[in-house]
């Protein structure tokens, strides 16, 4: 099965009562429903999704149980 790769993003969050987690390095933070995943050098983004797959660019993420086809661009089920 062949799924989208979700191109994933930094998200601030203002709400306090979000629960939340620190990412590692502890300079960013995430939503406990998303998964930190390295933007570059030292600096983490947050995949919309939790247990997500991090992808080598450093651009993208994919559902957990799949993997990263970055010749295809494409999230391939594991």
């Amino acid at each position: 099965m062949i799924l989208s790769i979700i191109l994933f993003f930094a998200i601030v969050a203002s709400d306090k009562a979000l629960i939340t987690h620190s990412c590692p390095g502890g300079k960013s933070v995430c939503p406990d429903s998303a998964t930190c995943c390295l933007i570059n050098e030292g600096i983490y983004g947050c995949c919309p999704m939790m247990d997500a797959v991090c992808c080598s660019d450093l651009i993208h993420c994919c559902p957990p149980t799949t993997k990263c086809d970055m010749v295809h661009r494409q999230c391939l089920q594991d």
